[in-house]
């Protein structure tokens, strides 16, 4: 039988999700452990790609392009947790700065694996986000201007409890935000256009009671245009979503709000532990224009960034004893029980 902590250094080596939503690895370790009357099995994954080309990938004459006045923001956890004093608890954390002005460019990179796992290898928790996000200059070498953002996220969260009813738990989350600046230099009115897609899948999957299963994830693309700026959204395909959440107790959320203010998408599958298998599966995907134009002088703050999260828990909730019948409620229903077979002899007699 595989057991758990190998499965889990396999998926920390490929960690990439299955399109199905639920990843190899977890279906070995699903399989791996029928031999067991599991207590629990909870599974949450996504991944989300967007990017966007600013005028075709080539800074627009007279147009000043950098990073943002509203500063760089990053939040990121990772933990798991198993109620079990011999439990083994790991971090790994990996994380590398990125350079857009080289050639080619550095992508910035951040992930973080946490597990618990138990000594028999074949229970625990794993936690687990990464974030890949390329950014490019022109690439006139004269021209130092931001011209294009590619963003790829993935997480996950997992649970295996099979032996015991012991507690258990997963979650990662990740936020950044970033801020970029167009500024017209010139004494005349300059138009150009920002293009952009992203596709995201996500899907959250318990099998018991006592817990649930949660993925999230999202991104924003808002902009601030000040005096003489202003912005104008071309649809340019439709809004394609997928979903499957009819297991009771699943639920697959999505919104997307997209118009002259910029784009901001987010989506969401849960599933409760209702005893038997609750599964809860979502996809989307679309493209976008965005027409800027800037009057002399003028300039613009696009405010971009992205967010994730999974988590799985597992509370047993101890068994409800039987009440037992007072001995007073006994012996009083005997005392109505003779008190009617008294009155009705007495009936009889008379």
């Amino acid at each position: 039988m595989l057991c758990f902590g190998m499965i889990l250094k396999v998926k920390i080596l490929e960690i990439k999700m299955n399109r199905t939503l639920i990843s190899a690895a977890f279906a070995i370790v699903y399989a791996a452990n029928t031999a067991y009357a599991a207590p629990i099995s909870a599974f949450s994954e996504h991944e989300l790609n967007h990017s966007f080309v600013i005028n075709g990938g080539n800074s627009p004459e007279g147009i000043d392009i950098g990073f943002g006045p509203n500063a760089l923001t990053i939040d990121r956890d990772s933990t798991t947790f198993v109620d079990d004093p011999t439990a083994i608890a790991d971090d790994d954390i990996h994380v590398v700065i990125g350079n857009p002005f080289t050639d080619p460019p550095v992508a910035a990179e951040g992930s973080w694996v946490s597990t618990t796992i138990l000594p028999n290898g074949t229970e625990g928790a794993l936690a687990y986000y990464s974030s890949t996000v390329t950014t490019e200059d022109d690439p006139d070498p004269d021209e130092y201007d931001i011209t294009r953002r590619s963003v790829a996220i993935e997480g996950e969260a997992n649970a295996v409890i099979t032996s015991a009813p012991i507690a258990a738990s997963a979650a990662a989350f990740e936020r950044l935000t970033r801020s970029y600046l167009f500024e017209n230099t010139t004494n005349s009115l300059i138009s150009f256009n920002i293009a952009g897609q992203f596709e995201a899948a996500l899907g959250a999957q318990y099998n018991g009671i006592d817990g649930f299963a949660r993925a999230s994830a999202g991104f924003d693309l808002l902009f601030e245009p000040a005096l003489g700026a202003s912005v104008t959204y071309f649809p340019i395909a439709p809004y394609l979503t997928s979903s499957s959440d009819d297991d009771p107790g699943a639920i697959a959320l999505e919104q997307l709000l997209i118009g002259s203010e910029g784009i901001s998408f987010t989506a969401s599958t849960s599933a409760m532990g209702d005893g038997g298998t609750t599964t809860a599966l979502l996809e989307a995907q679309t493209r976008y224009i965005f027409g800027i134009s800037l009057d002399a002088g003028a300039s613009l703050v696009m405010n971009t960034g992205f967010q994730q999260a999974n988590s799985v828990e597992y509370t047993p909730q101890p068994d409800v004893p039987a009440v037992p019948l007072p001995a007073s409620i006994a012996f009083m229903t005997l005392g109505l029980g003779s008190l009617v077979g008294l009155r009705r002899r007495k009936a009889v007699k008379n």
